[in-house]
């Protein structure tokens, strides 16, 4: 039976769709979702057909494997950008392994998978840097070994959300933090981009495109898109903008 949601906002589909165990969830929910008004916050009319163009893109993918659907909505380049820019590594090739030991259970599939790939080399390491870089120390309490043993042991719709912990610590957190809803801790990048930032971003783009190691002509195309506002590829020209970044310095 197809679990419904009170969607109220652009965003909330975008929140819907965060996690491979979601998937299902979404795609059982998309008439719904559709079918009631969706106004982008702060009439921000573009967000809401980027994210109604997203939900008709994962209901055309509902059919393929959901590994490869995983890798969709965790890859900053779809996969007709990286063949055109030259990129070699395959999203796909890296989470292929969880998705085929956990074949019967997507969305445990896609908690190994986020353990091998997205805490390890993105979480963890932005949290190593940024904390050596002021001289702290830091430690996760929630990757201790017998924390996760136990997170691992529990069946995998338990894990689904923070219910468990909710429950764990009602008697220590406040009521207004257990009920809150999720935070993250995104920058304004898409408004950088198209302002303080402009004038670095056009020269190091022309600067990267000028290099070779990437078509030039998908640069200016990303770049030129997100400027003009016609779409918003603010992650794709920060990796791109950090390469080139990168680039200078050491190469």
């Amino acid at each position: 039976m197809p679990i419904h949601l009170d969607v109220t906002s652009a965003r909330d589909i975008a929140a819907a769709a965060t996690t491979c165990a979601d998937i299902e969830i979404l795609i059982n929910n998309a008439g719904a979702m559709l079918a009631t008004p969706v106004l982008a916050e702060n009439s921000e009319d573009m967000l809401r057909r980027e994210m109604e163009v997203n939900v008709f893109g994962m209901l055309a993918m509902s059919r393929a494997p959901l590994g490869d659907l995983y890798a969709d909505l965790v890859s900053v380049f779809t996969p007709s950008m990286r063949t055109v820019l030259g990129l070699g590594s395959r999203v796909e090739d890296v989470i292929a392994g969880p998705f085929s030991r956990h074949a019967g259970d997507p969305a445990a599939a896609a908690g190994f998978a986020d353990l091998g790939t997205y805490l390890a080399n993105d979480i963890l390491m932005k949290v190593d840097i940024a904390s050596m870089a002021n001289g702290l120390e830091v430690r996760c309490p929630f990757l201790d070994r017998d924390v996760v043993d136990l997170a691992l042991r529990m069946p995998t719709a338990l894990r689904r959300g923070k219910g468990v912990l909710r429950t764990a610590f009602h008697d220590l957190v406040p009521a207004s933090i257990l009920a809150r809803r999720k935070m993250g801790f995104g920058v304004p990048l898409t408004e950088w981009l198209r302002g303080s930032l402009r004038p670095l971003l056009e020269d190091a783009m022309s600067t990267l495109s000028a290099r070779g190691l990437l078509e030039s002509l998908e640069i200016r195309r990303l770049t030129s898109e997100h400027l003009s506002g016609a779409a918003d590829h603010r992650d794709r020209l920060w990796l791109l903008l950090v390469l080139e970044l990168w680039a200078r310095r050491f190469l």
